[in-house]
């Protein structure tokens, strides 16, 4: 009997800067990093979920009207061994200076190659791949 897949659902946001870097957040407690955002919550749309998990986790305002949704991305997930994550994925353009609070632990600013980035979850990696800089 085939065991049922775990799918975690989240959304991501892909935030650049005028370098074309992308933001990554670090959390407490765990070694890679990855895109900022997090779980959506029963009922909550995926948009409004990214605008409350931007503020808490960074600071940041961003403007809904301004999101663009990129996509649905799967990959392993990082953290939590045999579940697959499932992430609703947005460009977020915000004026705001991001900084670590809540449950991060520390922000990095990456190329848009991954050439120096640091230990990057696989989500993160696929959204590399295929989302470039805005």
């Amino acid at each position: 009997m085939e065991s049922a897949r775990i799918e975690v659902h989240v959304v991501a946001a892909v935030i650049t800067d005028a370098h074309g870097r992308f933001l990554v957040a670090r959390k407490r407690g765990t070694a890679m990093f990855m895109q900022a955002g997090g779980k959506i919550e029963p009922g909550e749309e995926p948009l409004a979920a990214l605008v409350r998990e931007l503020r808490e986790e960074l600071g940041v305002q961003i403007e809904p009207s301004r999101a663009q949704w990129l996509g649905r991305f799967e990959a392993p997930a990082a953290h939590e061994p045999g579940a697959t994550v499932v992430a609703e994925v947005y460009r977020a353009p915000c004026s705001d200076e991001p900084r670590a609070q809540a449950e991060i632990e520390e922000i990095a600013w990456i190329a848009s190659n991954g050439a120096d980035a640091p230990a990057l979850a696989p989500l993160t990696r696929l959204i590399l791949e295929r989302v470039g800089p805005a």
